[in-house]
């Protein structure tokens, strides 16, 4: 019954070293796990085995343990083992021998001890011992489990331990630009908290939106000798020193390395997380590790710098508006960047002074300035509602083939339209006798339509016409003024009378069409109409007396028979 309990508390205790994540082996009855205070390398470790007796046999009481360490591990001459967490579950006495050389641990029981029940916890803390000096996963060694007179002999295998690379101190890592599209060189910086040995590896890992790093060369290192060669492989640079040309570096040694020929991606945003920093040995076990932080690096685009968004210019006006072209970075190599200014319709509706626009190396930086006019077109522009606005357009057309430069920024030029879409007529009045005299003037447009325009005249009573009854102006006539004749019909009317012609307009064009409050200076003719009954007796020096027979007024008029200079009523 004893014995069955013991099992019992033997496979709850394994039970229990699984649940918290201990490392343990099981053997011959025995198991042995695992845990260590600190996993980096060549820290001191902390290790502590956590032997838990098994009944094949029991641990007699001149048992003889043998911990022999992985040889990646250093032992002190002076280590040793914490007696006080032994002594909590092994009694009598015994003896710590220690190799340094072999890495061995030998703890003797004297014999005058009892032996140790099955399922017992045996805590073996050891001090003086370092972990290795490389990162990855090792096995801690073996545990042999014997007696004294060779009575019996069990081999434990060790668990494994996952060495952590050692940490990488004032780290950094500096591109001398970031345009993307761009070559830039690499300044990396670094203090290994370990040695880099003659013939090791200095790895450096670059975000994963470096694809490829193949144009990749070294111009320096600093603070490690020797000789380098470098190899690439997608976003990852490893320098290789070359064996035997340069000496072990010391703990702690502040390292330069600057690498020239990284191509930035041809994106904008983040470069990415982190930049990996790795030493390793000559068999490329990882010595010391750190991730530099890479968030607040930015890439973005070489850019033309358009000195401004928008401009205002008034029609007409031949000093026009002004802005600047400037590039934020110079082109690539020896190339030279050339920027069209405005495209066909914007060159249509203004005057662009100049129309292209060179960049070099040498000049990159320098404000061009443009010069824009909007000329007198006599056209107007869009609607009444709507403002007139033409925009220019800039592109990059030639001296970029690898699309280095953001979109060119357009300019909105907002034009200040001096153009009416309005009708003149000549005169505001006009004077007209019966069957003796007739008046006209002249009518024409203040804009160029972009489809005919067409007039309507109406006078406002029938003994008023017009000749013709209708004008039309097109866009080649527009300006050419149109004449048109009033005329007094016979037998219309005995009494004089003010009359009136109405004009209105039609047209395809909405600035004109159906703007008949558009015609200036009035839309109304005034016409002053007399009766041939109102003319009795020419007067003195060819004018003559113009008596109404009803009312008896009388009005001195020019003679429609030519007699003398004839004056029209205003």
């Amino acid at each position: 019954m004893t014995r069955f309990l013991a099992k019992m508390r033997f496979w709850l205790w394994l039970l229990l070293l699984q649940l918290l994540h201990v490392q343990s082996v099981y053997a011959a009855g025995a198991t042995v796990a695992a845990t260590w205070t600190n996993s980096s390398a060549g820290a001191s470790s902390g290790l502590e085995l956590q032997v838990t007796t098994g009944d094949a046999p029991l641990l007699p009481v001149d048992a003889v343990l043998t911990i022999q360490l992985n040889a990646l591990f250093t032992v002190a001459g002076d280590a040793s083992l914490d007696t006080s967490a032994l002594n909590e579950t092994l009694d009598g006495t015994w003896n710590v021998t220690v190799t340094a050389a072999t890495q061995t641990l030998v703890i003797a029981r004297n014999g005058d001890g009892s032996e140790v029940s099955v399922a017992t916890l045996l805590r073996l803390a050891l001090t003086g011992v370092t972990n290795p000096l490389r990162a990855g996963l090792i096995d801690l060694g073996m545990l042999e489990l014997s007696g004294a007179m060779a009575s019996f002999s069990n081999s434990l295998q060790l668990p494994t331990m996952q060495i952590d690379p050692g940490a990488i101190w004032l780290t950094g890592a500096t591109f001398s630009n970031l345009l993307s599209g761009r070559n830039a060189s690499l300044t990396v910086r670094l203090m290994p908290s370990h040695s880099v040995p003659n013939g090791g590896l200095v790895s450096i890992a670059l975000p994963y939106i470096y694809g490829s790093l193949s144009g990749v060369t070294l111009s320096s290192v600093v603070g490690l000798d020797g000789q380098f060669e470098l190899s690439t492989r997608n976003n990852q640079v490893v320098l290789h020193r070359v064996a035997a040309s340069g000496t072990d570096s010391v703990a702690m040694q502040m390292v330069m390395i600057q690498l020239e020929g990284v191509v930035h991606p041809l994106l904008e945003g983040p470069v990415g997380p982190s930049v990996l920093l790795q030493t390793l040995d000559t068999s490329s076990r990882m010595i010391d590790q750190t991730y530099v932080d890479m968030t607040a690096v930015v890439l973005a685009r070489a850019r033309v710098l358009v000195g401004a968004s928008s401009l205002r210019v008034d029609e007409g006006n031949l000093t026009g508006a002004q802005y600047t072209l400037a590039l934020s970075a110079p082109p690539t190599g020896e190339t030279a960047i050339t920027i069209s200014v405005g495209g066909a319709e914007s060159r249509a509706k203004l005057t662009i002074e100049p129309t292209s626009v060179e960049f070099t190396a040498s000049n990159w930086a320098v404000d061009v300035v443009v010069t824009v006019i909007a000329p007198e077109d006599h056209v107007v522009s869009g609607i009444a509602t709507t403002e007139n606005v033409v925009v220019i357009n800039h592109s990059i057309i030639s001296g970029d083939l690898g699309g280095t430069f953001a979109v060119v920024n357009a300019v909105d030029v907002h034009v200040s339209e001096n153009d009416l879409p309005a009708v003149h007529i000549s005169d505001r009045f006009a004077a007209v006798v019966e069957g003796l005299r007739n008046d006209s003037y002249e009518i024409s447009l203040l804009s160029q339509p972009s489809s005919d325009v067409v007039i309507d005249l109406s006078p406002r009573d029938a003994f008023i016409s017009t000749v013709p009854a209708q004008v039309v102006f097109t866009a080649a006539s527009w300006n050419v003024p149109q004449v048109v004749d009033v005329v007094a019909l016979l037998a219309s009317s005995t009494r004089s009378a003010i009359s009136g012609i109405l004009h209105h307009i039609t047209s395809m064009d909405a600035n004109y069409n159906a703007k008949d409050d558009e015609v200036f200076p009035q839309n109304q003719v005034l016409v002053y109409y007399e009766a041939m009954e109102s003319c009795v007796e020419p007067c003195r020096g060819g004018w003559f007396l113009l008596v109404n027979t009803t009312t008896g007024d009388s009005q001195c008029v020019g003679c429609p028979l030519g007699l003398g200079q004839p004056r029209r009523m205003r």
